[in-house]
C-alpha cells in the first residue's frame, strides 16, 4: 500500500503521520472488510483489497506473496515494525467482541457481539458481530420478525453500526472472496474472516486461495 504525499492535516498511527483522505479511504477498506459488503471499488483481479493480519509475525513472509498489491490495506498490531507505507497499525484488537481498535487519535471502533449489542451505548463506529450459539439464534429471530412484521432491531438501523460478515449470515457471497478480503490468524491460517473457514496458509497464493474458496462454495447448500 503506498500512502500518498499530501500537505492535508495529518494523524498519528504508529510511528507515521497519515492523511486525513487516506484515513477515510483506509476506513472504508475496514469496513469492506468487516462486513464482506461495501466495496472500495472493484475488487483486485490480481491481489487482495484489504488483509487483517493477527500476529505481526506473519507479516514478513505474507507482504512477499502476491496476496499484496500496490492498492492492498494491510492491518497489523501496532510496533510490526515493517514499512509504514505498506503495513497500516492499529492499536487493540478487532477479533475479540466487546472490544476496540483504533488508528492513530481519530478513529475508533468498537466490536460488539450481537447478543449483548441491544444494551450497550453506541458512542461511534460499532461493528457487531453474531459470534456463538446464542447471537445466531437472536440474529436469526430478529430476522424472521423483520421479514414477517418489517420490524427491525434497532441496533441494525443505527447510521453508525454495521453488522459482520454478512455473506455468511444469509447474503450470500455476493463480492465477498480472498480478492475483496482476507484475514490472516495468529497462526498464519488465511480466511476471508476472523469466523471463517480456512482458506489457506501464509505463503499460499490468491489462485491457490480463491480455489479453495469456489470449492468450498460450491460444495455448500448454504455459499
Amino acid at each position: 500500500m503506498t500512502t500518498p504525499q499530501t500537505t492535508h492535516p495529518t494523524t498519528a498511527t504508529g510511528n507515521t503521520m497519515m492523511d486525513k483522505t487516506e484515513l477515510r479511504r483506509i476506513k472504508r477498506h475496514l469496513m469492506s472488510w468487516s462486513t464482506g459488503q461495501f466495496e472500495v471499488g472493484p475488487a483486485n483481479q490480481d491481489s487482495c483489497s484489504t488483509i487483517v493480519v493477527a500476529d505481526p509475525a506473519h507479516l514478513a513472509d505474507l507482504l512477499d506473496t502476491d496476496l499484496v498489491g500496490d492498492n492492498t490495506v494491510v492491518l497489523a498490531p501496532e510496533g510490526h515494525g515493517a514499512d509504514p507505507s505498506r503495513v497500516v497499525g492499529f492499536a487493540g484488537t478487532l477479533d475479540e467482541p466487546n472490544a476496540e481498535m483504533s488508528i492513530g487519535y481519530d478513529f475508533f471502533l468498537q466490536t460488539q457481539d450481537y447478543a449483548t449489542s441491544p444494551f450497550m451505548s453506541v458512542l461511534g463506529p460499532t461493528l457487531v458481530r453474531v459470534t456463538g450459539p446464542d447471537d445466531l439464534e437472536l440474529f436469526l429471530a430478529d430476522a424472521d420478525r423483520a421479514r414477517e412484521e418489517g420490524v427491525f432491531p434497532d441496533i441494525a438501523v443505527v447510521p453508525a453500526v454495521r453488522i459482520a460478515d454478512l455473506p455468511g449470515l444469509g447474503a450470500g457471497p455476493g463480492v465477498d472472496g480472498p480478492q475483496l478480503r482476507l484475514y490472516v490468524n495468529a497462526e498464519g491460517e488465511i480466511s476471508t474472516s476472523i469466523g471463517g473457514c480456512s482458506l489457506g496458509r501464509v505463503g499460499d497464493t490468491l489462485a491457490s486461495l480463491r480455489a479453495n474458496w469456489d470449492r468450498r462454495n460450491a460444495a455448500s447448500t448454504a455459499p
